[in-house]
């Protein structure tokens, strides 16, 4: 899965690359991105987060510890 900055460009380059559009997720807050990270994540899963502290990146970590 993939949760991006409502980026289109960026969302249109994953598509063009063969990412599936249903595991592609856009947000326009941190908190909606926790939301579905809290919904979706189970005990032991891997993820990947890149992001910048102008998009709070370090409070969806801080959550999800």
């Amino acid at each position: 899965h993939f949760f991006l900055p409502k980026t289109h460009i960026t969302i249109e380059e994953a598509i063009k690359n063969n990412f599936s559009s249903s595991q592609i997720y856009s947000f326009n807050t941190y908190e909606e991105t926790y939301k579905l990270l809290e919904e979706l994540l189970k005990p032991n899963d891997i993820i990947l987060l890149k992001g910048s502290n102008s998009m709070h990146i370090t409070n969806i970590v801080e959550k999800i510890k």
